[in-house]
């Protein structure tokens, strides 16, 4: 029982972490969103599995799927701003919204990681302590 409930924990977790590239690769049609997760979901069941086989942390995901919707905002902003004053030296620029998308999600995981996994965050606490 104890495994099936880690399983069932960890396919929710992986499920909300891959949430982000339905709003990016669909319309805003929440239907269409819950088909795309509907669509992801045979690709989160195996890494799913493997993550409660090998007895990986629920606390560690846990805390990563926090970092990672946590840092979406701040990273968003650094992007977006960034566009906005290449958009002021440039002139008038393509819009790459799904591109911009993408990256911001990207880094976003890739902080999260280096926080959560790579001790960054006790790093973190330790230099302002």
């Amino acid at each position: 029982m104890k495994l099936l409930l880690r399983f069932v924990l960890a396919l929710v977790a992986f499920v909300v972490l891959l949430s982000p590239f339905s709003a990016i690769f669909t319309p805003p049609d929440p239907f269409s969103q819950l088909i795309f997760l509907g669509a992801v979901t045979p690709v989160t069941i195996p890494v799913a599995i493997v993550f409660v086989r090998r007895s990986y942390s629920l606390k560690c995901l846990y805390g990563y799927l926090l970092a990672v919707n946590v840092l979406v905002v701040p990273v968003g902003l650094v992007i977006g701003g960034i566009g906005i004053i290449g958009r002021a030296f440039v002139g008038r620029i393509a819009s790459l919204g799904t591109l911009a998308g993408v990256v911001i999600v990207g880094v976003a995981y890739a902080l999260a990681f280096h926080l959560v996994y790579r001790g960054g965050y006790a790093r973190l606490k330790s230099g302002f302590a």
